[in-house]
């Protein structure tokens, strides 16, 4: 079977057709076609469904689904080169959010939150500075990965809002590029491997009234600000008025400053960054600024952290909902 197809190029025409001639098995009436991101790409591709299609009309060794890739691995018009014109260059690599999410869900430490559409995040920035300062013979190179857990997108809005968790590996001296393993961590060369850990706020909902109360009200409160009858948190009705942490999002909530040691920890199910970006996730569910929701890493590994709480009070809710007297209420109503 052959499929031919032509590239938009830019808007302004299309490419020569391409061919190819490797197509799977196409029954009209039996195969469904289906526009869709089997590989989590972040681009639509050409799914073959032959699942309805009798195995005497399938060829020999041909997979009952099997998709074609239009784009391959990275999206097209992605920043990749950056040269400040007098010496330092930076490399940036992408690569999509189903990465990450696929390597927590394997080790164990799943999202707690799920993203409708992967998303491209940057993986690695590679500095050159055009210089031998360590005397090795070539010129310097600094290398910053960057993992996420957590992607948030807002439904109310309709719109991506970032990762709760991130987590930043500055390559240093004990990074082997070829194997990619980084050895020893501080005390072993002069320059070693560091980590940062971050977890922000996305402006989800964080589960608890925000709302402030005249001293010694007894009336009605809201359970966060989906609610605003005093009930469970609900997703439909008049209720839902949006979210009220929505001015919090992307603000910091801790940074940890960690010895690169962790990444060779003993125990990686407690040292891991999807290990412990898990644990302080499920913990913020219940208090989000909570001991445990306040840090990411082993102590023994952190050199500092850096937490900073935030608080959002809502002024106003409709008055179809039950409004309780707030701070500037004139304690009548």
């Amino acid at each position: 079977f052959q499929l031919t197809f032509w590239v938009n190029t830019g808007g302004d025409g299309w490419s020569d057709p391409v061919i190819r001639t490797d197509a799977p098995a196409f029954t009209k009436g039996l195969t469904v076609l289906r526009a869709l991101d089997v590989n989590g790409n972040g681009t639509p591709d050409l799914f073959w469904d032959n699942s309805a299609l009798p195995k005497s009309l399938l060829s020999k060794g041909s997979p009952t689904y099997s998709y074609f890739d239009f784009v391959g691995e990275l999206k097209p018009n992605l920043l990749q080169v950056i040269d400040n014109g007098i010496g330092q260059r930076t490399l940036i690599s992408y690569k999509s959010s189903t990465a990450d999410y696929l390597a927590a869900l394997v080790v164990g430490h799943p999202w707690t939150v799920k993203l409708p559409t992967p998303v491209t995040v940057v993986s690695r920035t590679t500095t050159s500075i055009g210089l031998d300062l360590n005397l090795d013979g070539t010129p310097d190179e600094y290398h910053m990965d960057t993992n996420y857990f957590d992607g948030f997108f807002d439904v109310i809005e309709k719109e991506f809002r970032g990762f709760a968790f991130a987590e930043q590996i500055l390559r240093g001296d004990d990074y082997n590029p070829e194997t990619e393993a980084t050895a020893g961590g501080t005390g072993s060369v002069p320059a070693p491997t560091s980590v940062m850990r971050h977890r922000f706020f996305t402006g989800g909902p964080d589960g608890i009234d925000n709302d402030d109360y005249t001293e010694g009200y007894v009336g009605a409160t809201a359970v966060d600000e989906d609610s605003g009858s005093g009930g469970e948190i609900v997703l439909s009705g008049k209720d839902r008025g949006g979210y009220e942490e929505e001015p919090l999002k992307g603000r910091e909530v801790f940074v940890e400053e960690i010895d690169g040691a962790i990444l060779n920890a003993p125990l990686q199910e407690e040292a891991s960054f999807f290990a412990c970006a898990r644990k302080a996730a499920a913990a913020a569910l219940l208090d989000p600024f909570g001991v445990d929701a306040m840090r990411c890493s082993p102590n023994k590994y952190v050199y500092s952290r850096v937490h900073t709480e935030w608080k959002v009070r809502r002024l106003y809710r409709h008055p179809e909902v039950t409004n309780p007297p707030g701070r500037f209420a004139d304690g009548d109503d």
